[in-house]
């Protein structure tokens, strides 16, 4: 049986999408998006406070291309998708562990351009899904900023 691993994070990009060369042997392809989600709470003491959680999303394949076709910096997107470990070596060889999101699902709305002179420009949701190869493409990667 396999054990629950799916998350759901909504937020705003912080950076433009980024297509990252990694250290996979095959031609996989993968796209990076920082993204920022905020919590807001009020405190014991009745103040308004607010947290937020920044957390690399990678994109794989078919998801990876679309994501950087259609998403921009300051979007505001929903990711679903599931947690991985990441690991890595600095270039004093410390060995560091980073916990990212793989994306199989992201959807946001765009701003959909009237063809008809005078008619409204509409808010369109976009969803993009992965497909059974996107999961095989998939690679353990190091990669750097």
């Amino acid at each position: 049986m396999n054990h629950l691993n799916c998350i759901l994070v909504e937020g705003n990009v912080c950076f433009e999408p980024k297509a990252v060369c990694t250290s996979a042997k095959t031609s996989s392809e993968l796209v990076v998006i920082r993204l920022a989600s905020n919590r807001y709470y009020n405190n014991l003491a009745g103040q308004k406070m607010q947290d937020t959680l920044y957390i690399d999303v990678e994109a794989w394949g078919k998801v990876g291309k679309k994501a950087l076709e259609y998403i921009q910096k300051g979007m505001s997107i929903r990711v679903v998708g599931r947690l991985r470990m990441n690991e890595y070596k600095t270039n004093d060889d410390k060995k560091c562990e980073k916990t990212v999101i793989v994306a199989e699902h992201i959807e946001f709305n765009r701003l959909k351009k009237s063809k008809v002179k005078g008619e409204e420009d509409v808010l369109e949701e976009v969803t993009i899904d992965a497909d059974k190869e996107d999961s095989v493409c998939e690679q353990p990667c190091l990669y750097e900023f």
